[in-house]
């Protein structure tokens, strides 16, 4: 692999993504704040420097800091100096690519979002498969340039063989606080319930599949989900909303006897097969900007490249 990638944050994600090129034996070179985690990387086999400011002419370089952090980096053009492409790895797409945009980035710069992760966080827990397989998704906006798009496609499917889907980022962050963020919020108040319950020992001893698979993403730092739901706050309190509304039916339905309603309310929900339609074409990339792209996937699409251009399979 001849790939030259930085990483800025040695999380759960940039550790994971440190050890794969490393892996794979490109060259990747890693920055992370804590001068604890510099050092238990460099004894994991991570070149590893002490100062961001040491990190340039890379030809990918990866943000994989807190979100607040990536955002403030960006707006302030605080990235390693060269030419190369960046990205970062953030939850949460709107704010980032907008402080992308107002930090003079735009011409360099893709959101990027790999769709796997742990309950548990932090370098100790990153593993060079982790994102292997899992698919990306990538969201530019209209100022973002084809040919960026591309490399990101590359570093994608070149690093972690898998494809990536594009999607606008204030979509992505509409879909994330459904699919990502309430689901923390709601497994913490399953939690707390099971918690205030006066049989709590009972609770734990009878917990089976539904208790254990809705509360996963609790385990691990409650610091990371309060990151994650502030970052799409008004997003997921919009969902929160919504969910309040659907629990105030079934309420109602128990309340008044009613199991029709009740049957009625279930009924309406069913988890189809979420696979992507496997319907191939090509898509142009040499045009001006990406719009004409975004038109395609307003909900999202799988794109991968081949040896001739970017491929949608979706």
């Amino acid at each position: 692999m001849n790939l030259s990638v930085a990483v800025v944050g040695l999380g759960l994600m940039g550790g994971s993504i440190a050890r794969r090129v490393t892996e794979l034996g490109g060259r990747c070179v890693a920055y992370d704040a804590d001068p604890t985690v510099r050092e238990v990387a460099r004894k994991e086999g991570i070149a590893v420097v002490d100062s961001a400011g040491d990190l340039s002419d890379f030809a990918v370089t990866v943000l994989a800091a807190p979100t607040p952090v990536v955002a403030a980096m960006l707006r302030d053009g605080e990235v390693p100096d060269g030419n190369g492409l960046v990205i970062d790895v953030c939850a949460t797409k709107a704010d980032v690519v907008a402080a992308a945009a107002a930090g003079g980035l735009a011409d360099r710069f893709v959101g990027a979002h790999p769709m796997s992760g742990k309950a548990e966080s932090g370098f100790e827990h990153s593993e060079a498969g982790l994102l292997v397989g899992a698919t990306w998704v990538l969201t530019p906006d209209s100022a973002t340039r084809p040919a960026r798009l591309t490399e990101a496609l590359q570093f994608v499917s070149g690093t972690f063989e898998t494809g990536s889907s594009i999607i606008r980022p204030e979509v992505h962050d509409q879909v994330v606080a459904i699919t990502s963020h309430l689901p923390h919020v709601l497994g913490q108040a399953l939690v707390r319930l099971a918690d205030d319950d006066t049989n709590v020992a009972l609770a734990g001893t009878l917990a089976a599949g539904s208790f254990n698979g809705a509360t996963r993403v609790v385990r691990g730092s409650p610091t990371f989900p309060a990151e994650l739901v502030w970052s799409n706050r008004d997003r997921v309190a919009k969902a929160i909303d919504q969910t309040i509304g659907d629990l105030q039916a079934v309420r109602n339905a128990l309340a008044a006897g009613d199991r029709d309603a009740l049957d009625e309310w279930f009924a309406q929900t069913s988890l189809d097969d979420p696979r992507p339609m496997q319907a191939t074409f090509r898509l142009p990339t040499n045009s001006d900007d990406v719009a004409h792209l975004l038109d395609y996937g307003e909900t999202g699409y799988l794109a991968r490249l081949d040896g001739t251009g970017v491929v949608n399979l979706s």
